[in-house]
């Protein structure tokens, strides 16, 4: 929990510009990412594993993990679950951005 909460602190949400009214449009789109936090809170790796449909979201979701740390040390019984010679965690995470919209909203 600590880990998921301390990305969301970091993670924006990106506009992509329209080249055709130069305006701010917002998608909604998801990207998988696989990231290893080393067991003093560290984070040793980000690899996107499947990409949004526009890279500046993916920028922004490896940009949150790596401005996020140091996360808390690795507790010595996750550790311990782990593989002999492992140095750290392996996590996989799901960056969902989402637009919503409404009756509500529009005709405000």
């Amino acid at each position: 929990d600590q880990v998921r909460r301390r990305i969301k602190e970091k993670w924006g949400f990106p506009c992509v510009r329209n080249p055709d009214t130069r305006g701010c449009d917002h998608h909604t789109t998801s990207l998988d990412v696989h990231f290893g936090i080393l067991k003093d809170g560290r984070v040793q790796f980000v690899d996107v594993v499947k990409s949004a449909d526009h890279s500046i979201y993916d920028e922004y979701a490896v940009n949150a993990i790596r401005l996020a740390q140091p996360f808390p040390p690795v507790p010595a019984e996750m550790m311990g679950a782990m593989k002999a010679g492992s140095t750290g965690l392996a996590i996989s995470a799901r960056f969902s951005y989402v637009v919503e919209s409404s009756l509500t909203n529009l005709l405000r």
